[in-house]
C-alpha cells in the first residue's frame, strides 16, 4: 500500500497541491478498468490454476485463455482511454481538470499489462510457490522505488512514464516463471496477443479519424469516438475470426441466457 502511494507522496511533497490533484485524479481514472478486469478474471481463475496444479498441459490452457480473455477487453479499453482522454475528462470532470489529460494518457498506458502480471502470479499462487511470489514482490518494489527516485526530479510526466516502464518489467519478470514453470512465458504470451494488439491499432486510427469531425460537444465527441472504437475492433476481431473475441461472445451470450431462462425444478 505504502508502495503504491509512493508517486503521490513524493509529488505532495516536491510539487504543489495543484499538481497533485491533476495527478491523482488521472491515477484513479485510469486504473479502475485494468483493476476490474484483473479482480474478475482472477477470482474465476485461481480456483481453476489450483484445481490443475498437477496437470502443466492443462494450466498452460487455462493460462492461456484467461490471458486472451483478459487482454482481448483490457488492451483496447487501456488504449481507448489513451486516445480519448480529452473529451473523457471533460465529460467526467470538466474543463479545469484538462490538465490531467497527459498524465491520464501516460498512465492508461502503464496499466495495459496489468492483467498479465496478475494472472502470471496467480500461476505461482495456485502451485504453491508462495515464497518465490513474496521474493518477487520485493524485487519489483525495490527496482519500482529506484524508477520512481531516478524519473521524480525530471517531473511528473516523467514519473509517469517511469510507471510505464515498471508495468513492463513487472510483466516480464512474473512471466519468466510462467515460462519456466508452465511453458509459457512473456514471448509466447505476447505472440498470443499480437491479433488484438493489431486490432486495437486499427481501433486508434479510427478514433482519430472521429476526432476530425466538426464536433463541438465533448460529450458528443466521446460518444463518437468510443462508437466508431468499438465497431472498429469489433469488426476487426470478427472478421479475422479471432478466437478470444467469439469465447468471450459466447460467455457473454450463456451468462444472460442463464439470467433470463424459466426457473426449473423437481
Amino acid at each position: 500500500t505504502l508502495f503504491g502511494r509512493l508517486n503521490t507522496l513524493i509529488i505532495g511533497k516536491f510539487y504543489s497541491a495543484k499538481d497533485l490533484g491533476y495527478y491523482s485524479r488521472a491515477d484513479s481514472a485510469r486504473g479502475l478498468p485494468a483493476s476490474l478486469i484483473s479482480t474478475i478474471i482472477s477470482r474465476v481463475a485461481f480456483p481453476l490454476f489450483s484445481a490443475a496444479k498437477e496437470n502443466v498441459v492443462l494450466l498452460r490452457a487455462g493460462l492461456r485463455k484467461a490471458i486472451t480473455l483478459a487482454m482481448m477487453i483490457n488492451i483496447p479499453l487501456s488504449i481507448g482511454i489513451t486516445v480519448t482522454a480529452r473529451p473523457l475528462v471533460l465529460v467526467l470532470f470538466g474543463e479545469p481538470w484538462l490538465p490531467c489529460v497527459p498524465y491520464l494518457q501516460v498512465l492508461s498506458m502503464a496499466v495495459v499489462l496489468w492483467p498479465l502480471q496478475v494472472l502470471n502470479l496467480n500461476i505461482l499462487s495456485a502451485q504453491g510457490h508462495s515464497n518465490l511470489f513474496f521474493r518477487l514482490e520485493l524485487i519489483k518494489k525495490a527496482i519500482g522505488i529506484l524508477v520512481i527516485s531516478i524519473s521524480a526530479p525530471f517531473g511528473i510526466l516523467a514519473m509517469a512514464w517511469g510507471s510505464v516502464f515498471f508495468g513492463i518489467f513487472s510483466f516480464g519478470i512474473n512471466a519468466y516463471y510462467s515460462g519456466r514453470f508452465v511453458g509459457y512465458g512473456a514471448v509466447r504470451q505476447i505472440i498470443d496477443l499480437l491479433p488484438y494488439i493489431g486490432a486495437t491499432l486499427v481501433m486508434v486510427l479510427a478514433v482519430m479519424a472521429a476526432n476530425q469531425l466538426p464536433l463541438t460537444s465533448p460529450f458528443f465527441q466521446l460518444l463518437t469516438q468510443v462508437f466508431v472504437g468499438v465497431v472498429a475492433y469489433v469488426s476487426i476481431c470478427a472478421g479475422f475470426r479471432l478466437a478470444g473475441f467469439f469465447e468471450a461472445w459466447n460467455l457473454i451470450l450463456s451468462f444472460f441466457a442463464k439470467r433470463h431462462s424459466p426457473v426449473t425444478g423437481e
